[in-house]
Formats: structure tokens, sequence, C-alpha cells
């Protein structure tokens, strides 16, 4: 079985102790990639690990991506509001 490359896995930046045995320490540089999803999103937002360097692009694609839907919706109910302004102002 192939091992993984160092730059994978999500790594220690900040020293912290496991919240499941308390003496378990996690050192800088550790990978902590076998922590559950919950405890990896919080160890993330509070900066004590980074995530590996795959996952940063991909989720900065996917926000890029979020944003533009949600500029094309709100370009297309201005759209929307501005003919309904038009319709009622207008009637025929």
């Amino acid at each position: 079985m192939a091992k993984k490359k160092e730059t994978e896995g999500y790594k220690v930046t900040s020293e912290f102790r496991d919240r499941n045995n308390f003496n378990k320490i996690h050192a800088v540089g550790d990978d902590v990639s076998h922590l559950e999803d919950t405890i990896l999103d919080s160890l993330l937002s509070r900066g004590l690990i980074e995530a590996p360097k795959d996952e940063t692009k991909a989720k900065v694609a996917s926000e890029k991506e979020a944003a533009k839907v949600q500029a094309e919706l709100e370009a297309k109910a201005d759209e929307d509001k501005k003919a309904k302004e038009v319709a009622t102002t207008n009637p025929e």
C-alpha cells in the first residue's frame, strides 16, 4: 500500500489537547486527518489546523461558484422586480 504524501491531510498549526483524552497533546505538524469531520471543522475555524492543499483549492473554487450563482439569482430578481414595477405603473 502506498503512503500518503507529507503534504496531504489536516496538519496541526497550533498545539492543542485532544478533547476525548486530555492527556493527548497534538503537536505542531501532526496529521489529525483521522479525527471526526465535526472536530476538524471546529479546529479549522479556530485556526488550530490547516486543511489539505487540494481541499483548500476545492473549497475556494466552490465558494467562487456559489458567489457567481448568487449574483446571477440577485440580478434575475432585480429584473423581475423592475418588470413588475413597469407593468403596474403602465397598465394597458
